[in-house]
């Protein structure tokens, strides 16, 4: 009976390997597919977007004249037309709104059904956050992002790198919110954290003490701004280098 009892706790522990193994695959897997989606989001110019959006209409609407056989000038005369009334019309704030309707929020409610890996969840969640946030859909990155950390402090801990880096991306969008004083918790948990994990070095420690800076700069602190700010600049010459386009931002 004891030997039938450790064959089957034997069996239960292989199964639960084989499930974690599986369960850590997957995630890598969608992980992957998570960075190769940010990438081509990241290449995304909303004005460039909006640009060629106005372009099409012209276009299309010349086109629409040529097949009802309009003489060259009154097609010039008609361009002309729609042009003036097209002076006013906020293009690049049409594509965003295009942007966060049929791509964002659909892309969102499709994570819905990773519900049931909190992880994998998460880090979807943080990378569609983190792209509308670089393209100005603050008020709509803000949920995703509070309930990615939200998930992130649950399963791995506040000292986790994945909950650190949400911590702030977090605290980032506050700033750009004008919210400081969250912005600025935010942002110094990140830092603290990121210095016990890695040290002094590192990109994501000189990024945090970068940002930190940059809210204390909006604070009116200056004297604590310069002191951040330049500790990030040397830590990214000597990490990165001179022509460094992150030491350059700096």
């Amino acid at each position: 009976e004891l030997e039938a009892e450790r064959l089957v706790s034997e069996a239960a522990r292989e199964e639960a390997t084989q499930e974690r193994d599986l369960a850590e695959q997957r995630w890598e897997e969608l992980a992957q597919v998570s960075d190769f989606q940010a990438k081509q989001l990241a290449g995304v110019d909303a004005a460039a977007m909006g640009i060629t959006v106005r372009e099409m209409v012209l276009a299309r609407a010349r086109a629409a004249g040529e097949r009802r056989g309009q003489e060259r000038a009154e097609l010039d005369n008609e361009e002309a037309a729609l042009e003036k009334i097209l002076a006013g019309a906020d293009f690049t704030g049409l594509a965003l709104d295009v942007l966060e309707e049929e791509i964002f929020e659909r892309a969102l409610k499709e994570l819905e059904g990773f519900e049931d890996q909190p992880l994998v969840h998460a880090g979807l969640m943080h990378t569609v956050a983190r792209t509308m946030t670089r393209l100005g859909l603050l008020g709509g990155a803000l949920p995703p992002l509070e309930r990615a950390l939200e998930v992130y402090r649950q399963e791995l801990g506040n000292e986790h790198e994945f909950t650190l880096r949400a911590v702030s991306s977090l605290g980032n969008l506050f700033s750009r919110l004008g919210e400081l004083d969250k912005a600025e918790t935010l942002l110094r948990e990140a830092l603290e954290g990121l210095r016990r994990l890695r040290g002094e070095g590192g990109q994501d420690v000189m990024a945090a003490t970068n940002n930190l800076g940059a809210v204390y700069k909006d604070r009116g602190d200056y004297e604590g701004a310069e002191r951040l700010l330049r500790e990030a600049l040397d830590g990214l010459r000597r990490e990165r280098g001179d022509e460094d386009k992150d030491t350059l931002i700096s």
